[in-house]
C-alpha cells in the first residue's frame, strides 16, 4: 500500500526562512544567510523603542508579559525581542554575537528543518527525513545551551510553525486511515516536544501505511 502525501502550504516568508536559518537578523538588517546571494540585504526593519521587564520565568510568562506592555518590543534580560511585520525576533548586541556565533547544533536543526519544511510543502516527507530531524532534536534538548535554544527558536515563531505542522500531521493521519489516538493529539507549551511528537506519529503513519 503506497503512503497517501498531498501538498501542504507551509509559508515561505521572512520569518520561516529566519527559523530555518536562509536569513538573518543583524541589527534592524535581514540578510541572505546561505547560497551565492549570502549577505545580500532583504530587508531593512524599522527602529522601535525598549522597554524593560522585571525577570521571568518561563516561555508562558514571557508571552504574557509582553501581550501586557509594549506589543512590539520586551527585553528579556540582556537581550530585546522585538515584533514587527516580519514576526518576532532577539535582537541587540547579545543576540548579535550570539547569531554569528550560532552553535553547530543549532545550525545543523535549521538545515534540517528547512528540508522537512520542503519536503511538507512538496507532499514528499521521506522517513530519512524525519529520521535526520528526529536526531537533531535529541542533539538540541541534550546541548548544555537548550534552555537558550529554546527561548531563540520561540521568539523566531516556532510555535506558529509547529501549530501547522499538528495540522498537516492530522491531515496526514487521515489521507492514510491511521486512526490517532486522544494522546497522539496532545499539545503542550513546549514546541520542541510537540515538534519530537509529531515527527514520532509521522514515521509511524508511513510505516503503518507502507
Amino acid at each position: 500500500m503506497a503512503v497517501v502525501q498531498e501538498a501542504f502550504y507551509i509559508p515561505d516568508d521572512i520569518t520561516t526562512k529566519i527559523l530555518t536559518g536562509e536569513y538573518r537578523r543583524l541589527g534592524g538588517v535581514i540578510r541572505v544567510a546561505t547560497g551565492p546571494n549570502k549577505g545580500n540585504i532583504v530587508k531593512f526593519l524599522d527602529s522601535v523603542e525598549v522597554q524593560e521587564v522585571g525577570p521571568i520565568k518561563s516561555l508562558g510568562v514571557r508571552v504574557m508579559q509582553f501581550a501586557e506592555t509594549n506589543p512590539r518590543l520586551i527585553r528579556i534580560g540582556g537581550a530585546v525581542v522585538a515584533v514587527g511585520a516580519v514576526g518576532t525576533f532577539i535582537v541587540g548586541p547579545i543576540y548579535r554575537k550570539w547569531k554569528n556565533r550560532e552553535p553547530l547544533v543549532m545550525k545543523k536543526f535549521r538545515a534540517a528543518f528547512r528540508t522537512y519544511l520542503d519536503e511538507i510543502r512538496g507532499g514528499e516527507v521521506k522517513l530519512e527525513t524525519i529520521n535526520e530531524m528526529k536526531a537533531a532534536l535529541y542533539d538540541l534538548k541534550h546541548h548544555k545551551r537548550y534552555e537558550k535554544f529554546r527561548i531563540e527558536l520561540s521568539a523566531e515563531d516556532l510555535d506558529g510553525i509547529v501549530g501547522l505542522i499538528y495540522d498537516y500531521t492530522i491531515k496526514f493521519a487521515e489521507d492514510n486511515q491511521i486512526d490517532l489516538s486522544d494522546r497522539d493529539k496532545i499539545t503542550t507549551d513546549n514546541s520542541i516536544l510537540n515538534l519530537k511528537n509529531y515527527l514520532n506519529i509521522q514515521k509511524r503513519i508511513i510505516e503503518e501505511a507502507a
